[in-house]
């Protein structure tokens, strides 16, 4: 999905997001710089929710290795949006596990509708 604000298309994983802002170094980042990096991945996640959301309501995989990276940037990012996320009406937040089981029972055509964009 693209980093907002940009072009540039990320696998939404925490270290991916380190790697496109800061290719992956903590060296000399100021707190001032992480809190920006941590708006911009949670304006990320929050541009992924509308456009699945209002669009082919697939879900959205955020993953996150709880690292403290650009001091702690992606996890309070990735904390930030589950609370403000979690709990919306038909908005399910839920374990990996539990997304897989509901994919095995999906039919061919609403998994086809699924990786449609938007």
């Amino acid at each position: 999905y693209p980093l907002h604000g940009t072009d540039h298309a990320v696998t939404t994983m925490d270290y991916n997001f380190w790697y496109a802002e800061r290719g992956a170094t903590d060296d000399g980042v100021t707190a001032a710089e992480a809190a920006a990096e941590r708006a911009q991945v949670l304006a990320t996640y929050q541009d992924m929710y509308r456009s699945t959301y209002d669009g082919n309501r697939a879900p959205l995989l955020l993953g996150n290795h709880f690292n403290e990276w650009d001091h702690n940037a992606y996890t309070e990012a990735l904390g930030d949006f589950v609370r403000d996320t979690c709990g919306r009406p038909h908005t399910e937040c839920i374990p990996f596990r539990d997304l897989v089981a509901w994919l095995d029972v999906q039919t061919p055509r609403t998994l086809a509708r699924l990786q449609r964009a938007g």
